[in-house]
This record gives structure tokens, sequence and C-alpha cells, in this order.
């Protein structure tokens, strides 16, 4: 019974090396009794001791074979569990990617909606800046004092993004305006930059999912 507990506390791996020490043990048992029968041969008497090496060399052999068996029903029991873990852990990713996914999502959402917002409120700003200038015939050195110029708006602007594009080596990591893919007037039938990340995490999570989960290498075999 203590065995048996013991046993049922003892993880595939370490009832494996068990098998794997056990099996050696018994083929060393095997050549030893081989080498005692191999001298006693030579004896003139001996013959039930033979006999009695034989019994012994028989069970040795026997429990060879049974160490071997035991050793393929653990390496299979290893392998099992550890493609249990594996498919936990592929799930546990998945689930945290699609959970990822949807935050990412979102925030596209958000940048989609601040890009728009910076696009109103830029010429609203310009807008506002030609009424104010209209109201007087002001001097281009009025204008400079009042940042009333559009272009001096678009340098305000510009140094504003450079700022907040995390600038390294003086190279800003905001994308340049591009119209590549959406033609002269910037329309596209593929969706917007939320819609299209949307779509964009959709096919990968499904991608994902069809990744069967993998197993480390059989350190065992």
């Amino acid at each position: 019974m203590t065995k048996i507990v013991a046993a049922l506390r003892s993880s595939p791996d370490e009832l494996l090396q068990s098998a794997l020490e056990a099996k050696t043990q018994a083929e060393a048992k095997v050549r030893a009794l081989g080498e005692q029968r191999a001298v006693k041969l030579l004896e003139i008497d001996g013959v039930e001791e033979i006999a009695a090496l034989d019994k012994q060399i028989a069970a040795a052999a026997a429990a060879v074979g049974i160490h071997a068996d035991r050793i393929t029903a653990f390496r299979g029991e290893v392998r099992r569990q550890q493609q249990q873990a594996a498919d936990r852990d592929s799930a546990e990713r998945v689930a945290a990617t699609e959970t990822a996914l949807c935050e990412r999502d979102a925030t596209a959402v958000k940048l989609e909606t601040a890009i728009v917002d910076m696009g109103r409120l830029y010429f609203e700003l310009i807008d506002q800046n030609l009424a104010i200038s209209r109201m007087w015939r002001m001097s281009a050195a009025a204008l400079r004092t009042g940042l009333l110029g559009e272009a001096l708006i678009a340098r305000e602007t510009s140094q504003a993004m450079f700022a907040a594009g995390r600038p390294r080596n003086g190279v800003s990591r905001l994308p340049a305006p591009g119209n590549v893919g959406l033609g002269i007037t910037g329309d596209t039938n593929t969706g917007t930059l939320a819609e299209r990340i949307a779509t964009a995490s959709s096919d990968l999570l499904e991608m994902i999912r069809g990744v069967p989960s993998t197993l480390p290498d059989d350190e065992a075999a």
C-alpha cells in the first residue's frame, strides 16, 4: 500500500527515470549472471548451479522486458501530460491575445478619432486666424506676433507633432502623410483606420486559433 501511495505521488518523469535505472540494473544483472554461468560451464560439476543460474538469468531477462514496457508506458504518459500542458498554454495565449487585440482595436478607434479631430481643429484654427486677420490691415510683423499666418501655424503644429512622435536621434517616429492606395482624393473602400485594424485583428485571431500547440523535444527518448 505504501508503494502504491508513493507511486501516485511521483510524477511520470520521476517514474520514468526510476524505470530506466531499474532496467539498467536488470541488464547488468543479466550480464553478471551470464558471466557466472560461463565460468560454471568450464567446471565438471555444478549442473544444478548452472540450472539455478539459468532461472535467475531468465528472471532477470524478464525483468528487463517488464522495465522496457514500463519505460514505454511512462514515456507515453509524459508525452500525454506535455500535450495537455501545451494545449493549456496555447489556449491561455489565444485568450490573452484576443484580449490584447480587443484593447488594440479600442486604441485604434481613439487614434482615428484623434486624427479626425486634429484635422478639424487645425483648419478651425486656420479659419479663426483668417477671421481675426481680416479685422485689421495687419503688417507681416503683426501676423508673426499673433501667429496668424497659416505657415506659422503649420510650423507650430509640425513642431508639436515632432515632439509627440517620440523623436530619436533627430527623427520623429510619427509617419508622414501619404495617399498610397487611397487615390488623389484620399477616399478608400477598404474601411477606416479603425475598421481595417479591427478586420486585421479578426483575421489574426482566426489564424492564431488554427496554430497547433507544440511540444518540447522528447528529452526522455
